[in-house]
């Protein structure tokens, strides 16, 4: 029979440590790597429409849209003269301020994914349900670049609507999701609608 081998606790720590750093580092390369390829998809907007706001699709009527952060005060007015009051913000105030929607009237819900549940954990699933429960007409969802946050949440309304599984993820890689965010992509294989 074989002696079992001791570890030292510290060192077992250090080694899990720098394991789950690696992971992480590895992770947020293929992200960037992800990011910096130019997914992206323009939906049926006129080209005038909020050219600021990246990656910006109207996602059911009336006034249901999604797409990544406005970059100006006339991309808020544009969206709020496009019927838009309301603004579920996925991505974190150090990303981008939500200032400009405030100014123009509209009701702000705050639902930040941070980096560690793009790549890792995933977003947590009330927090999702909570943030879905705000999506309606007259609704913004929008993270910093349109693509995954804000898709993961429209693909959860896909779902809450009756669409297969199939249709929903069709659409959320039509419009530029990136798999490599593994947390996000778990989220989304997981996901049951109540």
């Amino acid at each position: 029979m074989k002696a079992m081998q001791n570890l030292d606790p510290i060192e077992s720590t250090a080694a899990k440590k720098m394991a789950i750093g690696a992971i992480v580092l590895g992770a947020l390369a293929w992200a960037i790597v992800a990011l910096l390829c130019g997914c992206a998809h323009q939906g049926s907007l006129p080209p005038e429409a909020a050219s600021g706001i990246p990656n910006l699709t109207l996602v059911d009527e009336p006034a249901i849209y999604c797409g990544g952060q406005p970059k100006s005060a006339s991309d808020w007015r544009w969206l709020r003269n496009s019927g838009v009051s309301n603004v579920v913000k996925l991505n974190t105030q150090q990303e981008a301020s939500d200032a400009g929607a405030i100014a123009a009237g509209m009701t702000l819900y705050y639902f930040p994914i941070d980096t560690m549940e793009q790549l890792v954990t995933g977003p947590d699933p009330d927090k999702m349900a909570a943030a879905l429960s705000h999506v309606g007409p007259g609704t913004i969802v929008h993270c910093q670049n349109g693509n995954d946050r804000s898709r993961t949440l429209i693909y959860m309304l896909r779902m809450q609507e009756g669409w297969s599984r199939a249709s929903a993820y069709e659409e959320l890689s039509t419009n530029g999701f990136h798999k490599a965010l593994f947390g996000l992509e778990e989220f989304v294989e997981h996901y049951q609608p109540k």
